[in-house]
């Protein structure tokens, strides 16, 4: 990740200063970028509406993404790995218990 710094009060109106000192005292705060705090938004959204009864196809076509990117979302919200579904474990093959 590329981060650079700046002084807030060569940036900053003080208004806005005083404003910031309100919640934090200092130290380094990071600023992220619009596209990630817009993302996040979004991310919240498809999380509401799954649990308002949405379906993911719904929720695909409304944000413009797959059906899977919604529900790689889901599973991170619900703080499970994204990783595929595992298939269902083989069964036994009757023959394979045949006597030699």
């Amino acid at each position: 990740m590329n981060l650079y710094y700046r002084k807030a009060d060569e940036i900053l109106p003080p208004e806005l200063i005083e404003e910031i000192y309100k919640y934090f005292r200092g130290g380094c705060l990071y600023v992220s970028h619009r596209k990630r705090v817009s993302r996040i938004k979004r991310n919240l959204e498809i999380i509401g509406m799954r649990r308002e009864g949405k379906t993911i196809t719904e929720i695909a076509e409304r944000f413009l993404i797959t059906r899977r990117a919604v529900r790689y979302i889901l599973q991170k919200a619900e703080g499970k790995s994204a990783a595929p579904r595992s298939k269902k474990p083989k069964t036994e093959n009757p023959s394979s218990n045949k006597r030699s």
